[in-house]
């Protein structure tokens, strides 16, 4: 669903549908590596919008059910520039990182993505080392 609460209306996009362009599915077997894909959309108010997700699965917890069920998650970026080749890297290192254990939360770095880092212009670079992953 569209998130609307306090934006303007001329500005929603919705994301499931980028995010998800198949409809997800449950599954009982461990999928393989999460898969990637960019996508470009316009709001209904005409803004254009990049945006990258990985999707992986996560297990759910079932009361006395023998079975596994997995369920399909979309962790998305978005931005106004056309960085989706970036954008797929930091989510697949905030993947690695939040599965391999560090010593932070992983809203620590999801907190350091969105305030913290500086969106090059759109005819430069900057240049960005993690210790971790």
């Amino acid at each position: 669903p569209s998130c609307t609460r306090g934006r303007d209306p001329r500005t929603v996009l919705d994301l499931s549908s980028f995010c998800f362009p198949a409809l997800p599915r449950a599954t009982s077997t461990v999928p393989g590596q999460p898969t990637a894909h960019g996508f470009q959309a316009l709001t209904d108010g005409g803004q254009e919008v990049h945006g990258a997700c990985l999707v992986v699965y996560e297990k759910v917890r079932q009361d006395k059910k023998a079975e596994q069920l997995m369920l399909p998650k979309a962790l998305c970026l978005t931005s106004a520039y056309p960085y989706q080749h970036t954008m797929l890297q930091i989510l697949k290192l905030l993947y690695r990182t939040v599965h391999s254990r560090p010593p932070l939360p992983a809203e620590h770095y999801v907190h350091h993505l969105i305030h913290q880092l500086q969106l090059p212009p759109p005819s430069g670079t900057i240049r960005y080392l993690y210790p971790f992953g």
